[in-house]
């Protein structure tokens, strides 16, 4: 006599409504993160805008500068540099965006502040290359076309069962 065997077929269907559940969950969480997408790419936008707009110029020293090794490990990808400033009687320490050299201990460099977020301080020179790609916002887009399919879809099948 042979052994009994479980197949497909003596299998109990999966729970269509459980599946629903997640795929509400999954749509869920996919949305939540275009929003967050759209969101963080509105905020660079708008400090862009600012620095463009409005920049606050002040002299930064540097206090420490370091390189950033590549993939590889073999080349120098970029620096990392952090600077002291003043501004409205405070004190800030920070590190030192767009640096695109390595700068020595107690160099003094020309930089523009974030006049909404006093810690960004960007160098001077770079502030005319800040520019958001345009393909910037198109992961969160996606993602809500996504959302919006899958919810169209989540629609559908809810109406016929």
């Amino acid at each position: 006599m042979p052994l009994a065997s479980s197949t497909t077929a003596d299998r109990p269907a999966p729970n269509a409504q459980r599946r629903r559940q997640w795929a509400i969950v999954g749509l869920a969480a996919l949305g939540v993160a275009g929003l967050l997408n759209l969101w963080v790419v509105h905020t660079n936008v708008s400090r862009y805008q600012r620095l463009h707009d409005h920049p606050v110029a002040v002299l930064v020293t540097v206090t420490d500068c370091y390189g950033n090794l590549s993939g590889s490990g073999s080349t120098v990808a970029g620096y990392t540099c952090h600077g002291s400033y003043h501004l409205n009687d405070q004190h800030f320490h920070e590190v030192l965006q767009g640096v695109t050299r390595f700068l020595t201990r107690g160099t003094v460099v020309a930089a523009d502040v974030d006049s909404a977020h006093h810690s960004f301080v960007i160098t001077a020179e770079s502030v005319s290359t800040l520019l958001p790609p345009v393909w910037a916002p198109l992961p969160g887009l996606l993602s809500l076309v996504v959302v919006a399919y899958g919810a169209v879809a989540l629609r559908r099948r809810s109406t016929r069962v």
